[in-house]
């Protein structure tokens, strides 16, 4: 209900129950929180965006292994008892190299076009 995402709010922190446009969220956005979603987090990375990651299933987990494997993201150890997360996001933006991470894996594939991946892996295996 809205009475309760009002509650929620925060400076400089978007909740919403409306549907976002994920590519202009995740130009807009400084960083993110994520449970580790192959899309999501590939929409944040391919705008160079750093975060932290907290999966919940062990697919989530091997996408959140390879992101903290750029050096893009952060996530709690899961033996640390006290996780502080104000200070993992105040890390996630004030390291630079958590964004110059990110940066780089952007511009690694800034020329590809993501519309055109699906056709090319079925040229692929349709080949004779």
């Amino acid at each position: 209900p809205a009475h309760r995402l009002q509650a929620l709010a925060r400076p400089g922190m978007v909740i919403t129950d409306q549907p976002l446009h994920m590519g202009q969220a995740a130009r807009e956005a400084d960083a993110y929180v994520s449970y580790g979603s192959h899309g999501f987090v590939a929409d944040m990375l391919l705008a160079g965006k750093p975060g932290l990651l907290l999966p919940t299933v062990l697919e989530r987990s091997l996408v959140t292994r390879r992101v903290l494997q750029l050096g893009a993201a952060l996530t709690p150890n899961p033996q640390d008892k006290n996780f502080n997360v104000s200070a993992a996001l105040r890390q996630i933006l004030d390291e630079p190299r958590l964004r110059q991470n990110a940066q780089a894996f952007a511009a690694r594939y800034a020329r590809q076009d993501r519309s055109q991946i699906m056709a090319h892996i079925a040229d692929e295996a349709l080949k004779p």
